[in-house]
């Protein structure tokens, strides 16, 4: 198998920026993190060729699988769309301008999609855009946060159905297997991928399965595998459709394998129960008559109550 060309990565590191939000702030830096698998199989591994589309691919498979899991539809979206969408100067895609795009929204698959060139691209994506605005409108999500550590991208992994996550590329990245070993080699580039679920490991660690860009010729039918007690990331953000949703889920202090976990996750999706502004849920506290009255309230019970005479 040949070597992939330096021109294949296409990330480019993002500018600091303060207002960038962090997955922690949602609750998530000391949640439990337990493996999920994602429902949606892997399915058609796009060929970037040699455009640096990595942004767009990984962008893509992920807001492919959130569209899945929430509606159902597996039809294709356009990551040829978020690469002529990208204004960036050169060759390559930030970050937070990847996650920004991906905010505003993202189209189904259009005849323009072989396009491999950014001026192309950005030249049919400006002569489509009324339509293309309208179908956007259809699948933006609420906000986009970036993780920091591995714990954090196994929950944003867990509860957001996947992260994208940008990564350097050395010469072990030409794999058969798609195990991607410490970096070592030549540096040829950053690059996104589309981080899909995980599994845990016999020493405590976790494996993530990765979506990749470069054909299903590559690693295990397209996809590859990052170690958190081998590997690391250079950048990592998450999509979230509902902020509240994630927070209910992102419980710092249940863990999974407490007795009430089930329930608790329960009360937490149904909104019976939301826990507390800094992430914790509590759930050793005690209830006051002012808290049981809310929550009886949020359960519908009251409603189903007569009137005192």
């Amino acid at each position: 198998m040949g070597k992939i060309k330096r021109y294949s990565c296409g990330a480019v590191f993002s500018p600091p920026d303060s207002r960038d939000y962090k997955f922690a702030s949602l609750g998530g830096a000391n949640a439990a993190v337990e493996p999920y698998q994602s429902i949606v199989p892997v399915g058609e591994v796009w060929n970037q060729l040699n455009s640096n589309q990595c942004g767009g691919c990984a962008g893509t498979y992920y807001r492919r699988e959130r569209e899945f899991m929430q509606t159902g539809d597996d039809s294709r979206f356009s990551h040829t769309y978020i690469y002529g969408s990208d204004d960036f100067g050169g060759e390559g895609m930030f970050a937070r301008n990847l996650a920004s795009i991906l905010r505003i929204g993202i189209p189904h698959m259009q005849p323009w999609e072989a396009w491999n060139s950014k001026p192309q691209a950005q030249m049919v994506v400006s002569s489509h855009s009324r339509e293309l605005a309208e179908e956007c409108h259809l699948f933006r999500c609420n906000s986009y946060y970036f993780c920091m550590t591995w714990t954090e991208v196994l929950n944003a992994i867990r509860v957001c159905n996947g992260c994208v996550l940008m990564v350097a590329c050395y010469d072990n990245w030409n794999t058969y297997n798609g195990v991607v070993g410490k970096n070592k080699g030549n540096l040829w580039g950053y690059h996104f991928v589309f981080a899909k679920d995980y599994v845990k490991k016999d020493n405590g660690a976790y494996r993530i399965r990765f979506v990749n860009s470069w054909g299903k010729e590559w690693g295990d039918n397209g996809c590859g595998y990052l170690d958190t007690d081998v590997n690391e990331f250079e950048e990592a953000f998450a999509i979230v459709d509902n902020v509240e949703e994630i927070k209910r889920m992102l419980f710092k202090d249940v863990k999974t394998d407490r007795w009430s976990y089930d329930s608790i996750q329960k009360a937490a999706k149904k909104g019976v129960m939301t826990g507390f502004e800094d992430g914790t849920f509590r759930p050793e506290a005690s209830l006051t008559r002012e808290q049981l009255a809310v929550v009886l309230d949020r359960a519908g019970f009251l409603d189903r109550l007569p009137d005192a005479e």
